[in-house]
């Protein structure tokens, strides 16, 4: 089974795809496709988010985070997708926890955000790290009924200033944390549960489950 894992930024994201393949079997072969790869320096200025639109964040190939237009991303996820399904993917799965709409896919499609917002329940009150506090309308959309206590930290900055935020939560009463972005690391979750005692979920777990789900079901 080939399946494209479709990101926002750019290619190769070995830092998460390595964490995604050891958790699947070996018969899951894993290919990378970026909703960016190969545009120029001024076409990724236009999809920029400006403050007042929702973003999406993600990392350039150079190691930059980027704030991408939730909107205006949306052609090239569609592109990526179906270029993807041309070289012969079997699935795809769409690397961010935002909420996109159907890509016009003819691959089984699984999604971040429907795996970690659309799945069983997690303990509740819950705490979610975002990176950015101006995602916290967006936040509040995502997760609906679940309503979470919100704290904000760059996946892509300090490793102390995650925590930090899990602390914070923590100390409002969080029963659990999850890390609300493809770009938190194993590493981050292992630390926030070191330094909280909270179960810890991440975006990178929860998709791996979800393709092994697929599978059994095949």
């Amino acid at each position: 089974m080939i399946a494209a894992l479709l990101y926002i930024g750019q290619t190769p994201r070995e830092d998460i795809t390595s964490e995604i393949r050891a958790l699947l079997p070996p018969a899951v072969r894993l290919r990378e496709y970026g909703f960016l790869d190969g545009l120029s320096e001024g076409e990724l200025d236009a999809l920029r988010a400006r403050e007042d639109e929702p973003c999406l964040i993600t990392r350039l190939r150079d190691g930059r985070s980027s704030a991408v237009s939730e909107k205006r991303i949306l052609p090239f996820a569609s592109r990526a997708c179906a270029l993807a399904e041309r070289e012969g993917a079997d699935a795809a799965v769409l690397m961010c926890t935002g909420a996109f709409p159907p890509l016009g896919e003819r691959v089984p499609l699984i999604t971040a955000h429907e795996a970690v917002h659309g799945g069983v329940p997690l303990p509740a009150p819950l705490g979610v790290v975002a990176p950015e506090k101006r995602q916290a309308e967006q936040m509040v959309r995502w997760w609906g009924e679940q309503a979470p206590l919100l704290g904000f930290a760059s996946p892509y900055g300090e490793e102390q200033a995650v925590v930090d935020a899990a602390k914070r939560l923590k100390a409002r009463n969080a029963q659990a944390i999850c890390l609300d972005c493809m770009g938190y690391t194993n590493r981050q979750a292992e630390r926030v549960f070191q330094q909280t005692g909270l179960p810890v979920f991440t975006p990178r777990r929860m998709v791996a489950q979800a393709i092994l789900r697929m599978l059994q079901e095949e």
